[in-house]
């Protein structure tokens, strides 16, 4: 249990919960799914970009909001015209990609690295991030796998997009949006969750 203490009071979490603007438990769940989904990719030998990942989360939440009422973390959404995407966890990504963070202990408790290809931005395992799967629980993992396997079976960032544009608050909030004569609009699951008791 000591381990795990340490994990939550450490600094470089909570630096993740605040960029993240989420808890610190959501953070450290984020992190290790984040590790979960490239470990489990390398071992499929399938190349993982930034859109797969961003889209990783957003088939989470929609599984979670159909399937079982929740949501995996609470973080804030945004409905674009390819669907709704983690917004915080996206700015993220870039300042990694483009070396723009600082401080040198949050750059290497982040489950990730990320580098800038021909097709996109990778994102790759940081080696270096402690493997802990301990704040996960059977439901997440469970999630989690039905996520990586649409991820396979769509291979694109074309067709995981049309998917997630299943999501029923995706098409309210963008329909906002569009309303409005804006590019993007900030979203969460709530409509399918309520559709899902119906």
């Amino acid at each position: 249990m000591k381990d795990l203490n340490k994990i939550l009071i450490s600094s470089e979490n909570k630096l993740l919960s605040e960029y993240l603007e989420v808890s610190l438990l959501d953070s450290i769940k984020i992190n290790q799914a984040i590790f979960w989904l490239l470990d489990e990719s390398e071992k499929n030998n399938f190349r993982i970009y930034k859109t797969h990942l961003l889209k990783f989360f957003s088939i989470l939440e929609l599984i979670f909001a159909q399937e079982y009422r929740n949501s995996f973390t609470k973080q804030q959404y945004v409905a674009l015209e390819n669907g709704p995407i983690p917004g915080k966890l996206k700015e993220l990504i870039e300042e990694v990609q483009l070396n723009q963070l600082t401080n040198i202990e949050f750059i290497d408790s982040l489950a990730f690295k990320a580098r800038k290809l021909e097709k996109g931005t990778e994102v790759i395992k940081n080696e270096e991030f402690v493997q802990s799967l301990e704040f996960l629980s059977e439901k997440d993992l469970e999630a989690m796998n039905k996520a990586l396997k649409l991820i396979l079976e769509l291979k694109t960032v074309e067709k995981l997009s049309e998917f997630t544009h299943k999501s029923k608050s995706y098409y309210h909030y963008y329909g906002l949006a569009k309303k409005e004569g804006k590019n993007s609009y900030p979203m969460d699951f709530s409509i399918d969750l309520s559709k899902a008791r119906e």
